[in-house]
C-alpha cells in the first residue's frame, strides 16, 4: 500500500493554496478509499509545504476517490460509451484531490 502525489495535475494556485492529488497503488476501490481517506492528506500537506505553502491546512475538500484507467484519464461517462471489457473502460488505480490552504502574511 503506497500513496503517491501525481505531479503532473497537482499545482500551487496561489501563494496560500494549492490542489495536490493523489493516488492509491491498491486497485480494490474500497480499500483505496480507506487508504486516501486515511493518509491522503498527511500526503498532500507535506507536498504543500515542500512547494512553499507555509502552515497547510485542509481547504474545502470531500474525500471522495475517483477511478482513473490505465493512461490515468479520471473515467467518466465517455467512457461508458465504450465496450464493457474496454481497458480505457477498467479502472487501474484510485485518486482523490485534495485542497490545501496555507496560512496567509
Amino acid at each position: 500500500m503506497a500513496l503517491k502525489v501525481i505531479d503532473d495535475v497537482s499545482k500551487v494556485t496561489s501563494d496560500a493554496t494549492a490542489v495536490v492529488t493523489i493516488e492509491s497503488d491498491l486497485t480494490d476501490h474500497g480499500q483505496a478509499q480507506d487508504e486516501l481517506t486515511v493518509n491522503g492528506w498527511n500526503v498532500a500537506r507535506d507536498w504543500a509545504h515542500s512547494n512553499g505553502i507555509s502552515g497547510p491546512g485542509l481547504g474545502n475538500t470531500k474525500l471522495a476517490p475517483f477511478a482513473v484507467n490505465h493512461k490515468g484519464e479520471e473515467i467518466g461517462d465517455e467512457h461508458y460509451k465504450l465496450p464493457a471489457q474496454s481497458p480505457d473502460r477498467q479502472p487501474a488505480a484510485y485518486r482523490v484531490s485534495i485542497e490545501v490552504r496555507g496560512k496567509t502574511t
